[in-house]
């Protein structure tokens, strides 16, 4: 589990929204669930794969972030229990884009 700060160093509030892609979409990347919390850990997303249908989709914030202020996306990564040995010594790489845009203004499609 990890925790990815979203800071607002700006001087108005803006609405966010971050997005989990894939950098590479292999087996094990699809084998690998993740989950985010945007209220601590106390609600958790649906869980999906960072291979397949958490890559491309997107964490709407819950609400505008201030000037100054900082909001944390916590993340947990996990896998089945029916993996075996094979896993150990794989990697996964993800990135974990987030834009944003002045509070009230429609993000772009």
């Amino acid at each position: 589990m990890f925790n990815i700060n979203v800071r607002n160093t700006g001087t108005a509030a803006v609405d966010w929204k971050a997005t989990i892609n894939a950098s590479e979409v292999t087996n094990f990347s699809k084998s690998v669930y993740v989950q985010y919390s945007l209220d601590g850990g106390a609600t958790w997303s649906t869980q999906g794969s960072i291979g397949g249908s958490m890559s491309g989709k997107a964490i709407p914030s819950t609400s505008s972030l201030a000037a100054g202020d900082t909001t944390v996306i916590k993340l947990r990564a996990f896998l089945p229990e029916n993996t075996d040995n094979t896993a150990q010594g794989k990697t996964v790489s993800f990135s974990l884009v987030v834009n944003a845009i002045q509070a009230g203004a429609p993000f772009p499609s």
